[in-house]
């Protein structure tokens, strides 16, 4: 029986963590193939938009890849952010928008013209 275990390439250690090797992490692989690009693509299918500001957008943004500075940086601009467990600052993408002057995605509560539709 321990033959057979061991030629399954599954392991189970002492503290009940699982590992596979061999065929087993092949067909592990081959039923939940890592995604191409991470983040690119929601459950759906369809093109996901990050909620909040990359690290690396961050990092453009504040001219520096170092958190404390980056955090100088969004409280001398008077920017909203909030820390990760990690201390990484993070900025919703819909504010640094709304803070750079990009137009809304939802422009206000404007009315279509309806003037055209009136019957004779």
């Amino acid at each position: 029986m321990r033959s057979l275990w061991k030629q399954s390439g599954v392991r189970v250690s002492s503290a009940g963590h699982v590992s596979l090797r061999g065929r087993a992490a092949k067909k592990l692989r081959d039923l939940f193939p890592p995604p191409s690009t991470p983040n690119s693509l929601s459950s759906s299918g369809v093109a996901a938009i990050a909620i909040t500001v990359s690290p690396d957008e961050l990092a453009d943004l504040t001219d520096t890849p170092v958190k404390s500075l980056q955090c100088s940086w969004l409280d001398q601009k008077g920017w909203i952010y909030t820390l990760s467990r990690m201390g990484n600052p993070k900025v919703l993408r819909s504010y640094a928008e709304q803070k750079l002057g990009m137009a809304s995605a939802h422009p206000g509560d404007s009315e279509p013209d309806f003037t055209a539709w009136t019957t004779a």
